[in-house]
């Protein structure tokens, strides 16, 4: 079975999803470059970066969300189970 792609975002070309088989999905900045996830220091999910993007995206947050696992924050967060 082939891994399918979605319909075209104007401007980027296909998007094909990471599956498990090696390919990359690429950077929704627009650049092309292959893209990651970027999680906090508690491992929860912040963004889909590249090389081009990754300092203006993670300037969204402060500091201490990438490297304190202690962070103060103002909304309840659940534990997975």
């Amino acid at each position: 079975m082939t891994n399918p792609t979605s319909p075209a975002l104007p401007g980027r070309g296909p998007f094909k999803p990471k599956r498990g088989d090696g390919t990359m999905r690429p950077c929704r900045c627009g650049s092309g470059l292959p893209s990651e996830e970027v999680k906090d220091a508690r491992g929860i999910y912040l963004a889909r970066v590249c090389d081009e993007c990754r300092a203006e995206r993670l300037a969204e947050f402060r500091p201490e969300v990438l490297t304190d696992g202690g962070y103060e924050c103002d909304e309840p967060i659940e534990e997975e189970v």
